[in-house]
């Protein structure tokens, strides 16, 4: 149970933990301070992050129990006891000063009991309540201000649920402290009187608070309570009784959009201190759409059903998730995290239809691992036409072409039934120039078609590849290339390849310019259709280039990309490509114009994580913008051991030195540093973006001369016990000699399947050295027999600057009577090249990162290409070794 912390809501959470026999937890949190209950067998312990808790011995030393000799005692037990074991004042009280616990408990329960009744007055407390068994983890801290009750924790609440009744008169008249209290004639002339303003203590305290008002009008409540020293229920109090005396006017002062950003940020920073993230990312959530930033606010939902989905309380993060894409429908982390809870909740067809939205999403954002497992589970409880046809799009774009002819034949089959025969057609269409000749058979048998005339379809219809397939079947369908169609099938279905094309069209035109004779109905229609012939001929070669890059998600430099449709959409001359060349270059200037403001939005960050994850987003999302990412720069924090080193990167020398020297790592490329200090060795490294782990790069500098060596002992002398001039000497024992142990290090880890670079198909330019960041846990989840051991390496082929991955070299090695041998090794080739994030420059050295990082690769596809391979190789040598 949770909510906003006011008088019902704190009475709720009382009766709910009384119901429970005391047992349970309760937290009470504004965002920057938290205060957490620890309801246990054994007594009340309260714990407090943000702020510290009234002191023991304070409040002793104030009501004139304690003097002052034993509080210094007090004082000294906690500072001796620093770093160790702490112990709270309570104990030292009772251990070493002898007090009775019940005298000690009597005076804890005041605090505790003033110290829940503020937090009725912090800025929109919420609180949580839970029951059952406390988080041990957080309830024996011993690094924050705590209060422990052994006795009389019942009483405890009972007297906290009768003050609720007093404390809701106060809030009437003073709901928060978001208040201003400005004297009235009244006040300030029973100031300057000095009239008493009730007897006693409590007199004297209301006399001493309108006296500060007075001496500086206009200080808010909370600033007020900082200046006389007491506590948020007791500020409250003094309004209340003053103004509705009339001695003081309280008037509500909201804060203004900057003070709210103000405090956001501030309650950010300090989250990792939360003692309950939940009620932090609550109210994060709530301040950030209060001031209208609904992006940060679906940010801290997210995170909230996050932290319920972990906790095991799917419906109520189902509805947290929710909420979080009514703010904003575009975060994914809101909408990953509403999937899994509608299937953890049992709401299957909600999740299904969600699961498709999901995917849709994850293909526009080019990631089609994802949503093909999303999608796969979806269709596992009820097929549908779209998510099949979503399911059938991610499986294209992973190279998967059997997987997807047998998934499009689902789909060619369903859209049929549903009488779609022109959809049904238009993919199969698309499909078939990704299977074999047994899976064009079944699209054509499952589309219903003459497989030629479907063929003639697909080229027709791919003339610049598949992503301008669906408009052309659009214009055939309305009828333009619908004579072209019927004349040219047959020639057209035997150009199954790019290349054939063009000599194919050259053919089609043959037949089609003798039918163009006459001015009959036929005759127009081929005259119309040449001409849309002979345009798309005079494109053909204008195109060749701008096909390789196509689609242009799965381009390896954009900018390049780009300019290629510019200068060809000036220049094409077939009504059928200049529309899709307009929406491509639209697409592609879109994405440069995202990359270029979230680069401002970096520049604009500062030195820390936030900065370095979100380059480390921009990196990932704008791979396809090399030159740009050139010019993207993040701060990078540079120290060392000792500090004090001078700093040079690239040749140039930094003013600061260690540890207050920052660089400006580019997202792309490399920089050199050198890090200098007199009398220790010179450090140099060269360093990319790919390769750091975080926004800090340290460097260990030792002594010129290197360590001093560690000096030997001498070797102790055997010695001989004396013996009786009578009896016959034995022969002297003599003890063995201590050997110096030597200092073993630890094995490093050698994982059974190890990935290892530095396999090259063809030669890296004169004068250059290449080296690898080493990533031998990348195959860690295959588990092998004890005898066998396997080097994997990735077959990097060479072709001018650039470096493409085309496949695997797998090297199994065998434990035999002499040793490891290594058997014969295999190359297990991939569906096509992938580009890796590397260029080669004559005369350089080139430092290769992470493998993980540095290809444009479905790193599970990848996996699964070596676990196959493997297999096949253990069983070939396993029959082997049974012959």
């Amino acid at each position: 149970m949770g909510g906003t912390f006011d008088v019902a809501g704190a009475t709720q959470a009382l009766e709910l933990l009384e119901e429970e026999k005391l047992y349970g937890s309760l937290t009470v949190s504004d965002g920057l301070i938290d205060l957490c209950c620890f309801f246990t067998r054994g007594g009340l312990r309260v714990i407090s992050s943000g702020r510290n808790l009234p002191s023991l011995r304070a409040r002793l030393v104030a009501d004139g129990l304690l003097g002052e000799k034993d509080a210094r005692k007090v004082a000294q037990v906690i500072n001796s006891t620093r770093g160790k074991d702490v112990k709270d004042e309570r104990e030292i009280l009772i251990r070493e000063l002898h007090w009775k616990p019940n005298d000690v408990d009597e005076v804890v329960a005041e605090l505790l009991e003033e110290s829940l009744l503020d937090c009725l007055f912090w800025d929109d407390p919420q609180f949580e309540v839970s029951t059952g068994e406390p988080n041990m983890e957080i309830m024996q801290r011993t690094d924050l201000s705590a209060l422990t009750l052994s006795i009389g924790v019942g009483k405890l609440i009972t007297s906290i649920k009768n003050r609720l009744r007093s404390v809701s008169e106060i809030r009437r008249t003073v709901a928060s402290l978001d208040v201003v209290a400005e004297p009235t004639a009244k006040g300030r002339s029973a100031v300057d009187e000095g009239l008493p303003l009730g007897d006693g203590r409590p007199g004297r305290q209301r006399l001493r608070f309108i006296r500060t008002v007075v001496k500086e009008p206009g200080l808010d409540a909370r600033t007020l309570g900082h200046r006389v020293k007491i506590g948020e229920l007791e500020v409250a109090t003094r309004l209340h009784e003053l103004s509705t005396r009339g001695y003081l006017n309280v008037t509500r002062k909201p804060r203004s959009k900057k003070e709210e950003m103000a405090r956001i940020r501030e309650m950010e920073e300090a989250i990792d201190q939360a003692l309950n993230q939940l009620l932090r990312r609550n109210r994060l959530a709530k301040n950030s759409a209060a001031v209208g930033d609904e992006a940060r606010a679906a940010r801290h939902l997210a995170r909230a059903g996050g932290l319920l989905m972990q906790d095991g309380r799917a419906d109520e993060a189902v509805r947290t998730f929710s909420q979080a894409l009514r703010h904003s429908e575009d975060d994914l982390e809101a909408r990953e995290g509403f999937v899994q809870g509608l299937w953890a909740t049992g709401k299957k067809e909600q999740a299904a239809r969600e699961s498709e939205q999901l995917g849709q999403r994850y293909l526009s954002l080019n990631l089609p691992g994802r949503a093909r497992r999303v999608l796969e589970r979806a269709l596992g409880y009820e097929e549908q036409t779209s998510t099949l046809s979503l399911f059938v799009e991610s499986l294209v774009r992973l190279k998967r072409t059997k997987a997807a002819a047998d998934a499009g034949q689902r789909l060619v089959n369903r859209l049929r039934r549903e009488g779609r025969e022109g959809d049904a057609q238009e993919v199969a269409g698309r499909l078939m120039a990704l299977g074999d000749d047994e899976d064009r058979r079944r699209l054509a048998r499952a589309a219903g078609v003459n497989r030629k005339a479907l063929a003639a379809l697909v080229v027709i219809g791919a003339l610049l590849g598949a992503g301008f397939y669906p408009l052309q079947m659009r214009a055939q369908a309305q009828g333009d290339y619908k004579l072209a169609v019927r004349s040219v099938q047959d020639e057209l279905a035997q150009a199954q390849s790019w290349d054939k094309v063009g000599p194919a069209v050259q053919r089609s035109l043959d037949l089609l310019r003798p039918l163009s004779a006459g001015e009959s109905k036929i005759a127009l229609r081929a005259r119309d259709a040449t001409r849309r012939l002979e345009n798309i001929q005079a494109d053909l070669q204008r195109a060749d280039r701008l096909v390789g890059g196509l689609p242009w998600q799965e381009s390896a430099d954009a900018e390049f990309l780009l300019s290629d449709v510019e200068q060809l959409a000036t220049k094409v001359e077939s009504e059928a490509l200049s529309a899709p060349l307009i929406t491509l270059k639209q697409e592609l200037q879109t994405y440069q114009k995202e990359f270029q403001r979230r680069r401002a939005l970096l520049s604009s960050m500062g030195l820390g994580d936030e900065s370095f994850a979100a380059a480390r987003q921009l990196r990932e999302e704008f791979s396809k913008l090399p030159s740009g990412l050139e010019m993207a720069f993040v701060p990078i924090k540079v120290t060392s051991e000792p500090s004090g080193a001078t700093v040079t990167v690239d040749g140039v020398e930094f003013n600061r030195q260690t540890p207050d020297a920052t660089l400006n790592m580019p997202l792309r490329g490399s920089v050199r540093v050198e890090v200098w200090l007199a009398d220790h060795e010179t450090r140099e490294r060269e360093l990319s973006f790919d390769e750091l782990e975080g926004p800090v790069v340290h460097f260990e500098l030792e002594p010129k001369g290197g360590r001093p060596r560690p000096t030997r002992t001498p070797k102790p002398r055997p010695t001989r016990s004396p013996t009786p001039t009578r009896s016959p000497s034995p022969k002297p024992t003599r003890k063995p000699r201590p050997r110096p142990s030597p200092t073993r290090s630890k094995p490093a880890y050698v994982a059974q399947v190890e990935l290892r670079e530095g396999y090259l198909k063809g030669s890296p330019p004169r004068g250059m050295s290449v080296t690898y960041e080493e990533e031998r846990d990348f195959f860690k989840e295959i588990r092998l027999n004890n005898r066998y051991r396997v080097y994997i390496q990735p077959v990097n082929l060479i072709e001018g600057q650039k470096v493409y991955m085309t496949g695997w070299r797998i090297t199994i090695y065998v434990r035999r009577r002499a040793g490891w041998k290594p058997e014969r090794p295999r190359v297990f080739e991939l569906d096509e090249r992938y580009l890796r994030l590397v260029t080669l420059h004559p005369g350089r050295k080139l430092h290769v990162g992470r493998f993980s990082r540095t290809v444009h690769l479905d790193l599970e596809y990848a996996r699964e290409v070596a676990e196959e391979g493997i297999e096949r190789m253990l069983i070939e040598l396993q029959r082997g070794e049974r012959r």
